[in-house]
């Protein structure tokens, strides 16, 4: 979700600001913007690699962590410096090609990629040095783009099928019912929300081949998980390893629907946890589709859009409040907020109850009651998500913008497991999270329409 949001905040960095006329990419200050954005990250990897000498694991990974988020904010600042003083938001239009279809939307996208690029390059010595990336820089870059083509290919996909539409004009029939639609704000957002709906079932058809992936091989790991997952009731297409060349340790349940899911398991994943780990993870993973965290966050990130059309009310409220602020930089800073703040909040409780769907569902979950309760200090989940810290090299206390830390995250399922009064807690207090985003999803497409 992170890496969404970087790319969604470069391609808003990229769109046209009322009253503010595009006059022409101003090259020289331009190309000396993008210039000071690498060097920041040629100066970052010399850096990082001092402050790594004689560190120990736990500081390396919070060094390699910080690092890595600040590549992303220098990146987007460099970027948006580019892309609006500098004028590189009509890069596609300098070049003339802004009339190609999602073409155009990439090519503006091109310096931003660029300047993370060169982020990954800086930071891989370092981040190999200390077994957090392959040892080939090559393996590192493929591995990466192809990561990032997960966030970056919806944010592409979306800005040019609105781009395309919004060029279409009264001559054809199409062209007609976009201009119909194009008329109705809240009709215009229920499309959008439609075609993010439509990647979602295909995207993990493109990941299967974007990624480096093959069947898992018939044996006792592959009985486990499919047997799992018949227990549960989890349908998908096919159990797939993602081949990392070993320094990704993860897995993932892609698709909304039975027909249009994969699971992915890294082959770090399966090189480093023992079998009850690996079913742990598989079945945290499959808590996310079984609970619906995909659907439901997507209508929590619609929710402020939709308001926006009632008159009179909460959009027209803000840009009251913020009259003065350029238009651009609220709208950078409202939707970071948004997501970082109301999405990330919600995130963090939604990977909580993944975690409880895995310890109730999963290979520890057979124990049941007080010897479950014995073995909590050891619950697969829990050795799993430490393991993986451990060997990442991430620091294990770190909290994220869309999870807790390892550790809070592992003492919690020991704490579930076996205080009753915490289980009770936490199920009520996801079932207070739940209904109040339905009923705020539906009161926003109530108000809007």
């Amino acid at each position: 979700m992170l890496a969404f949001l970087q790319y969604l905040l470069a391609l808003m960095a990229t769109a046209e600001v009322p009253g503010v006329p595009w006059t022409g990419v101003h090259w020289i200050p331009g190309l000396l913007v993008l210039a000071a954005g690498a060097g920041a990250a040629a100066v970052a990897g010399v850096v990082v690699r001092a402050k790594l000498h004689g560190a120990d694991d736990r500081l390396s990974g919070a060094i390699l962590g910080a690092s890595a988020d600040a590549g992303r904010i220098a990146s987007l600042l460099a970027f948006a410096l580019w892309a609006q003083p500098c004028g590189g938001r009509g890069l596609d239009r300098a070049l003339g090609i802004d009339d190609w279809p999602f073409v155009s939307v990439a090519v503006r996208l091109i310096p931003f990629l660029g300047l993370r690029t060169l982020w990954r390059i800086a930071l891989h010595g370092p981040a190999a040095r200390v077994g957090a990336a392959p040892e080939s820089l090559l393996a590192w870059i493929s591995f990466a783009g192809r990561t990032s083509l997960l966030a970056l290919l919806p944010a592409l996909v979306l800005t040019g099928v609105q781009e395309s539409l919004a060029r279409a004009d009264a001559s054809t029939a199409w062209g007609r019912l976009w201009l119909e639609v194009d008329g109705a704000p809240a009709a215009a957002i229920l499309f959008s929300l439609a075609t993010m709906a439509a990647l979602l079932l295909v995207l993990p058809f493109a990941l299967r081949f974007l990624w480096k992936t093959t069947p898992l091989p018939p044996g006792p790991l592959r009985d486990r998980f499919e047997a799992y997952a018949k227990r549960i009731g989890l349908r998908a297409n096919d159990i797939l390893v993602w081949h990392t060349g070993g320094g990704h340790a993860n897995a993932a349940v892609v698709g909304a629907l039975p027909g249009f899911r994969y699971v992915f398991v890294t082959d770090a994943l399966i090189d480093l946890l023992d079998p009850d780990e690996a079913e742990a993870v598989f079945a945290h993973e499959a808590g996310h589709a079984v609970r619906h965290h995909v659907p439901l966050l997507l209508g929590l990130t619609s929710i402020v859009a939709l308001l926006g059309l009632v008159p009179g009310g909460f959009g027209e409220a803000l840009g009251a409040l913020f009259a003065g602020m350029h238009p651009l930089v609220f709208l950078v800073l409202f939707v970071a907020l948004w997501l970082g703040g109301a999405v990330g909040w919600v995130s963090r409780r939604f990977e909580q109850e993944a975690d409880v769907f895995a310890v109730e569902t999963g290979p520890a979950a057979a124990a049941g009651g007080e010897e479950l309760g014995r073995r909590a200090a050891t619950h697969p989940l829990a050795r799993a998500l430490l393991r993986i810290a451990e060997d990442a090299g991430a620091d294990a206390g770190r909290h994220t913008w869309r999870h807790f830390s390892i550790a809070s995250r592992a003492e919690f399922i020991e704490s579930y497991v076996r205080d009753p009064a915490v289980r009770d807690d936490h199920r009520a207090r996801l079932r207070r999270i739940r209904w109040t985003l339905v009923a705020a999803v539906a009161l926003g497409f109530g108000a809007a329409l």
